[in-house]
């Protein structure tokens, strides 16, 4: 018996399953399940058995704060459907707003087949992750882009695993590069993504992809500004007007700044001016200064 892993957003519901693996039939199971009461709220309605139920009952209740009690039986002695995967779903809403992975542990468990016998073998506990997912549009052509969420992996085949690439899809940073060919896959060196810097990426057609994770800590990532041209992520998780973004740079003047479509220029005495005002989550940017200088964006 074991506790699915899964991922969830601050406020939203998250499934919570328990999955069993049998090389015998059972007809009946119970299991208590305790987990951090402060972050979770117990959704009783949404909870139930799946698909692998053949006229099981089920009973859950709160033997104490933070502690599920499930027991599910067939009066008649009916076998549970299959030889593996989710037996229940037992709904919370993620009620902290606090990230990163939360333990979900079984105990008191019970594996019961017709003649009454416990089949246990063993059981393992899982973990919900509370993140936030990043959602990054993708046009045909050229799109310029940044992380402000950390997955499970900065791997290149992970962040882009969902995405079908074609023949020519091309991604670099200001240093390194990647491409696809049709029947052999992506080729280059680029193979890990860094919040810290912007990408540029040419797709024969538009496309999404998206990123699970928690929200990079901007105190962790400090960038490094060179002198000339520096190609910047921006991780903070809400957008900063760009006196507030670039204010740990110190301009001095004729620095300048721009995304895909716009720039910006400061002028000593005068500051920013330009019609990029403001830094937000998802683009990239590249900044050009005439002097050395580590950026540390403010939230």
């Amino acid at each position: 018996m074991s506790v699915k892993n899964a991922n969830g957003e601050s406020g939203q519901i998250v499934y919570v399953e328990i999955e069993i693996t049998n090389f015998v039939p059972f007809v009946a199971f119970q299991f208590d399940l305790t987990y951090s009461g402060s972050a979770f709220t117990f959704d009783k309605p949404l909870s139930a058995l799946t698909d692998r139920k053949d006229g099981h009952s089920l009973s859950l209740s709160e033997p104490a704060p933070g502690t599920i009690r499930a027991i599910s039986y067939s009066s008649s002695l009916k076998s549970f459907k299959g030889n593996s995967g989710a037996v229940i779903r037992i709904a919370f809403r993620c009620s902290t707003q606090q990230f990163g992975g939360f333990p979900f542990n079984l105990s008191n468990a019970i594996i019961g087949n017709s003649s009454s016998q416990n089949i246990l073998n063993q059981t393992n506990n899982g973990t919900i992750t509370i993140g936030k997912t990043q959602t990054i549009t993708l046009n045909q052509g050229w799109t310029w882009f940044s992380l402000n969420i950390k997955p499970v992996s900065w791997k290149f085949s992970d962040v882009m695993g969902a995405y079908s690439p074609k023949d020519g899809d091309y991604i670099k940073n200001q240093t390194t590069s990647i491409t696809f060919y049709d029947g052999f896959g992506w080729f280059g060196e680029l193979q890990e993504f860094d919040p810290k810097t912007m990408y540029k990426i040419k797709l024969s057609s538009a496309a999404v992809i998206t990123i699970f994770g928690t929200p990079v800590n901007s105190a962790e990532y400090p960038i490094t500004i060179n002198q000339g041209w520096t190609w910047i992520g921006y991780l903070p998780q809400l957008p900063l007007s760009i006196t507030d973004a670039l204010s740990s740079i110190n301009p001095v003047g004729n620095e300048y700044i721009k995304n895909q479509t716009v720039s910006t220029m400061f002028y000593a005495g005068s500051g920013w001016f330009g019609e990029l005002m403001e830094l937000k989550p998802g683009d990239g940017y590249m900044i050009y200064t005439g002097h050395q200088a580590t950026l540390r964006y403010t939230n």
